[in-house]
C-alpha cells in the first residue's frame, strides 16, 4: 500500500491503520530512502509531520515522495520484516553495520592427503549456519573457521594448534620438495608429514581433533582423545598411546589455564557510544567465562539516534542476519536499556530456536565485563575522533561555516567554572591538527572580581593569556573559542583590541533554550553574527568537542582549587603563624576544637607565641 505525499497530511494519515507493520519511504525516483517499523503505524508516521521534528528527520521528509506501508499480524512479525527488507535494499536513512577491515580466518586447505593450515584474510561469498562454529566457504576452496576479532587471535590459535596437533602449515612449494624434516619438526610442532614421519590415517585423525577443537569443542576432543590412548596402551601400542597422552594432557592444561578465576557464563557484552558525531559499538564475546575477542563496529548514522536506538537496530541485524561467529550466547548485557527487548529476544529466539537473556544491570563478573568493555568503548571513541582524515573534514567545515581564509590549524576555547561564584578558575586548551594537545593546556585562577561575574571572568583570563603569548612571543591560535554568549564574546573582543590583536578571529558558542546538544548557537567576530548549525554539521561537532573539553578542563581545575581549600586549616593563613608554630599549637590542644576552646593566657603558654600575637589569634578565632 503505497502513499503519494501531498501538502495536506491529514487526508494520508486517516488511510493509515493503527496496526503494526513496516513502513519505506520512497525518494521522487522510486528509490527506498528509510525502512522502519511500527506497533501502531498510523501514530508513527504521524510523528513524521510534526513540525518541531528533529533537523535530519526535516531532511528526510524533504526527500520523500511517497510512503510505503505493509500491515504485520503483530510487532514481532514487523521486527523481522523491517530486518529483512533493510538488509535488502540497504536504504540510505537506516543504520547500516561498517567494520574498518576484512576479517582473518583459519583456513584448512582442501588437499586429498595432508591439508594445511594457515591464516587468510577475504571476504567471504557465502556462510554457513551453525550454532557452535562458523564455517565459512570462499573463493578459494577449503575450509574457513572463523571470523576472528584480529589477526592476533588468529596466530595465537594457530600456535595452540600447533603445539597440539602438529599439522602442517606450510606451502605447497615447500612441502612437495622435501627431503627431511624441517625446524618446526624438530621444535616438535609439526609431525613432518612431508617426509613420511606420520601416516595419512593418523594424519586425518588429529586433523579431525583440529576441526573440533576450531569449533568450541575441546571437552569432545579431550574425552576422545583419553578413550583413543587407553585403547592404544590395551593394544600394547605404546608409543601412539604417548602421542596421544601428551596431546590429552595440553589440552585439559589449557582448559585449566582458561577456565581460572572466570565462572562458566556465555554473554555477548555490547556497548555503544556516540561522541561529536560518531558512533561506536563495541562487542566482546565471553564463552565459558573466557573472552574470546572483541571487535568495534562504526554504524553509519543518517539520522540523530540515541545509543540505545543503535544498539536496538544493531542486535536485530547482527543476531538475525549473520552465521554467529562464537555461537548464540545465555545473554547479550548491554550499557544501556533497549525499549524493544522483549521483541528483540522473541526474535533471535524464534531465528536460533534457543532462548537468550538481554539486560542491562548486571552485577558480579558480567559488571566487570561490562566495565571492560565500556573502556574498549571509550579507546575506540577516541581513537575516531582523533582519525587525522576525520579531523580534517571537521576543520574544513568550521572554515567554510565561519567563512575563514584557511583551515584553522590552532584553535583555543576558554571556559569558567565556580562553585555559586566561589574558587572561579578559568581554563585554556589548545587544539591542533592532530586534535587536543594537552600539554599546551593552562589554567588561570580568577582573582579580585565580583564573585560570579563570569564576564569578568573571561575578560582576566584572556587578557593573562595573550599578554603571556605577547611577551613569550608564541603562536597565536587561528581561532579563539569562547563558551558563553554575547557578554563573554564582548570582553574577548576588547582584550583583544587592548592587545592590538585586531586580526585574532574570536566566537562564542553559547547553548540553545533547551541547553540540549545539537542546538547551540554561534556568534561571531566583531559584528557579533549569529549562526545556527545544523546538529549533523560537523563544524558544530568539532565546536562542541573543543568546548566540552574546556569544561571538563575547567571543573577539574576547579575541583582541585576547592580541595585544597577546604583541606587548608585557619591556622595557614595566619600571619606569623608558621609551620613550626602551628605544629606546636595543634601539639598542644590536640586540635582546633580545643583551641578555639582556649583563653588568650592558654595560647601565651605556647613557646614562642607572644601575647599579641595570641590575642590576634584568639580574636580571628572567635571573629572578633
Amino acid at each position: 500500500m503505497k502513499f503519494v505525499i501531498a501538502q495536506d497530511s491529514s487526508q494520508i494519515l486517516t488511510n493509515i491503520p493503527h496496526q503494526p507493520g513496516i513502513y519505506l519511504m520512497h525518494a521522487v525516483d522510486d528509490v527506498v530512502l528509510y525502512v522502519g517499523k511500527a506497533v501502531d503505524l498510523q501514530k508513527r508516521l504521524s510523528s513524521y509531520f510534526r513540525k518541531d521534528v528533529a533537523p535530519k528527520t526535516r531532511k528526510l521528509m524533504e526527500l520523500t515522495k511517497s510512503i510505503e506501508i505493509t500491515v504485520t499480524r503483530n510487532e514481532l512479525e514487523a521486527l523481522l520484516l523491517e530486518q529483512t527488507t533493510i538488509k535488502t535494499l540497504l536504504p540510505r536513512f537506516n543504520i547500516l553495520l561498517r567494520d574498518d577491515k576484512s576479517y582473518p580466518y583459519i583456513y584448512i586447505s582442501a588437499h586429498a592427503e595432508y591439508p594445511q593450515i594457515t591464516s587468510r584474510r577475504k571476504n567471504p561469498v557465502r556462510m554457513t549456519k551453525s550454532k557452535q562454529t562458523t564455517s565459512v566457504k570462499l573463493k578459494k576452496t577449503g575450509e574457513y573457521y572463523g571470523p576472528y576479532a584480529n589477526a592476533h587471535a588468529v596466530r595465537s590459535s594457530l600456535n595452540t594448534l600447533q603445539t597440539i596437533f602438529k599439522l602442517r602449515t606450510c606451502e605447497d612449494g615447500f612441502f612437495a620438495h622435501r627431503n627431511r624434516p624441517c625446524l618446526q619438526h624438530q621444535i616438535n610442532r609439526c609431525s613432518a608429514p612431508c617426509v613420511g614421519l606420520i601416516n595419512q590415517q593418523n594424519y586425518q585423525r588429529d586433523l579431525d581433533h583440529a576441526r573440533l577443537f576450531l569449533a568450541g569443542k575441546s571437552k569432545m576432543v579431550i574425552d576422545v582423545l583419553e578413550k583413543e590412548m587407553h585403547e592404544k596402551s590395551k593394544a600394547t601400542q605404546y608409543e601412539a598411546a604417548a602421542n596421544l597422552r601428551d596431546q590429552w594432557m595440553s589440552l585439559k592444561q589449557l582448559q585449566a589455564q582458561q577456565g581460572v578465576d572466570s565462572g562458566n557464563d556465555d554473554a555477548d557484552v555490547l556497548v555503544c557510544g556516540v561522541s561529536h558525531g560518531v558512533a561506536v559499538v563495541q562487542i566482546l564475546w565471553f564463552r565459558q567465562g573466557k573472552l574470546l575477542g572483541k571487535q568495534s563496529y562504526y554504524p553509519k548514522l543518517a539520522l540523530e539516534l540515541s545509543a540505545a536506538d543503535i544498539l536496538a537496530s544493531f542486535i536485530a541485524q547482527y543476531y538475525l542476519d549473520q552465521p554467529l561467529q562464537f555461537g548464540l550466547p545465555n545473554a547479550i548485557i548491554t550499557n544501556v536499556e533497549i525499549d524493544d527487548k522483549i521483541n528483540l529476544c522473541a526474535a533471535i529466539k524464534q531465528y536460533h530456536a534457543s532462548k537468550i537473556h538481554l539486560l542491562h544491570q548486571v552485577r558480579g563478573v558480567r559488571a566487570q565485563w561490562l566495565d571492560l568493555a565500556n573502556v574498549n568503548l571509550q579507546t575506540a571513541l577516541n581513537h575516531s575522533s582523533l582519525h587525522p582524515e576525520e579531523l580534517f573534514k571537521k576543520r574544513d567545515a568550521l572554515r567554510k561555516a565561519l567563512s575563514l581564509p584557511m583551515v584553522p590549524s590552532r584553535i583555543e576555547c576558554f571556559d569558567i567554572s565556580h562553585t555559586q561564584g566561589e574558587h572561579p578558575v578559568a581554563s585554556c586548551v589548545v587544539f591542533s591538527d592532530s586534535g587536543p594537545e594537552k600539554k599546551s593546556y593552562r589554567q588561570f585562577n580568577i582573582t579580585e572580581i565580583t564573585p560570579g561575574d563570569d564576564y569578568a571572568a573571561i575578560r582576566q583570563a584572556v587578557k593573562r593569556r595573550y599578554t603571556r603569548v605577547q611577551q613569550a612571543k608564541q603562536i597565536l591560535p587561528d581561532l579563539l573559542v569562547i563558551d558563553g554568549g554575547l557578554g563573554q564574546l564582548t570582553q574577548a573582543l576588547a582584550v583583544c583590541e587592548e592587545l592590538e590583536l585586531n586580526e585574532l578571529m574570536v566566537i562564542a558558542i553559547a547553548k540553545g533554550p533547551t541547553r540540549k546538544a545539537g542546538l547551540e548557537r554561534l556568534f561571531v567576530g566583531k559584528e557579533k553574527a549569529e549562526i545556527v548549525l545544523s546538529p549533523d554539521d560537523k563544524a558544530l561537532h568539532l565546536l562542541q568537542w573543543i568546548r566540552d573539553e574546556a569544561h571538563r578542563f575547567a571543573i577539574k581545575s576547579h575541583r582541585i582549587k576547592r580541595g585544597k581549600l577546604r583541606k587548608q586549616s585557619i591556622l595557614d593563613t595566619m600571619p606569623g603563624i608558621g609551620p613550626k608554630r602551628r605544629r606546636a599549637l595543634l601539639n598542644h590542644f590536640g586540635g582546633l576544637r580545643e583551641l578555639n576552646a582556649a583563653s588568650i593566657e592558654d595560647i601565651t603558654k605556647i613557646p614562642g607565641i607572644s601575647h599579641k600575637m595570641a590575642e590576634s589569634l584568639y580574636n580571628v578565632l572567635h571573629g572578633l
